[in-house]
């Protein structure tokens, strides 16, 4: 069962471990101002964070996605609301389809947790190279705890390839690893923070009304795939194995990661 086909075929949205309050809290941290900003999303997904964006009249969104049925629900989003600021590309290549220095803010959810180390590597290179100087990269994942040890590592991964056709999170993902090679690919780390953490804060929700009308909109496109056999039993299947595959605590982490783009210090290898 591929999970991310389902997600694309229903515009299903929060679906990555922290959910709502993730993409909120990672949100939070772009600053806020009156200057025009460009944001690219890698992995967009189906179009629900633009929504959120286009709210703020002053930024122009770009979202990429390795998938061409999560664009394509991406544009019937922005059809159905009338999103006006933002755009959508399908894209599989290694290098982003963006000229150098072209973006304020890059931001990513539960994309990097899934790529190998080189996949990794390059999307940091390739973030690098669209952003602006002092731009900032901005990302919320979910990678494992160091004490969790390779076979439990191992377990959980075979687990969730065989219910959902992906991984939970690359086993050599590391913080430590990451913070490495984005230090050595010319970013400085400004804050990494657990979600956890910032859940005791008490995170109050602020819906403005293009998320608002965003999420009517996934909740009627997914109770309308009910009515569809076939998308009623991928919808009981994974409700079921979302029960079964429980994780403890301890095993794995979610963090927000702020880093900004100082080209001057940086020397191409």
């Amino acid at each position: 069962m591929n999970y991310l086909k389902y997600i694309a075929r229903t515009g299903r949205i929060n679906q990555h471990p922290q959910g709502r309050l993730g993409t909120h809290l990672l949100l939070k941290k772009i600053p806020h101002t009156s200057e025009a900003k460009t944001i690219l999303e890698i992995g967009c997904g189906t179009g629900h964070t633009a929504a959120i964006l286009s709210n703020n009249p002053f930024i122009y969104y770009e979202g990429i996605d390795n998938m061409l049925e999560m664009i394509h629900f991406c544009n019937k989003r922005k059809k159905k609301l009338n999103l006006f600021n933002c755009n959508f590309k399908h894209h599989t290549k290694n290098s982003f389809p963006y000229q150098d220095n072209f973006f304020d803010i890059v931001i990513c959810e539960s994309v990097l947790a899934i790529q190998s180390p080189e996949q990794y590597k390059q999307i940091v290179t390739e973030a690098f190279r669209v952003l602006k100087d002092k731009g900032l990269f901005i990302f919320n994942e979910t990678i494992w705890c160091p004490s969790t040890s390779s076979d439990t590592r191992q377990k959980i991964n075979t687990i969730s390839l065989s219910y959902f056709n992906i991984i939970q999170a690359d086993e050599s993902a590391s913080l430590t690893s990451w913070e490495t090679t984005l230090i050595n690919h010319g970013f400085k780390i400004k804050h990494i923070e657990e979600i956890h953490d910032l859940e005791k804060t008490k995170y109050k929700f602020v819906i403005n009304d293009f998320e608002l009308k965003s999420l009517h909109y996934s909740d009627k496109m997914k109770y309308r795939t009910l009515f569809n056999p076939k998308e009623l039993s991928l919808y009981l299947y994974f409700k079921i194995v979302n029960r079964k595959v429980k994780i403890e605590k301890g095993i794995l982490e979610s963090y927000i990661i702020t880093c900004e783009k100082n080209s001057l210090t940086y020397e191409k290898p």
